[in-house]
């Protein structure tokens, strides 16, 4: 996958998290169970961690703490992917060579 391809892929994906983000968190106070759902789906795995602390949301824990954690998820989501992602290109290179 070429890096022009990897970025636009990236930028994508981080702006479903943001927008999943306003989505599912009213910052007055409610939470739309739906959108956070596909929220923690869309940021698997490490948003699997936030059902820890789901309580918190349930007895009004400040919602900026979680939307921050869930872009966060989102950004080293996509760090990791295209780690991998080069990683397996080189190998493939190493071996057409």
């Amino acid at each position: 996958m070429s890096r022009i391809a990897l970025r636009n892929v990236a930028s994508v994906y981080l702006g479903m998290v943001i927008t999943l983000v306003v989505l599912a968190l009213d910052f007055s106070g409610s939470v739309d169970i739906p959108w956070l759902l596909a929220l923690i789906v869309s940021t698997l795995p490490l948003s699997g961690a936030s059902m820890l602390g789901a309580w918190a949301l349930i007895h009004g824990a400040g919602l900026e703490v979680f939307a921050v954690f869930f872009v966060g998820c989102g950004v080293f989501d996509v760090w990791a992917t295209s780690r991998i992602l080069r990683a397996l290109s080189e190998r493939r290179a190493q071996r057409a060579a």
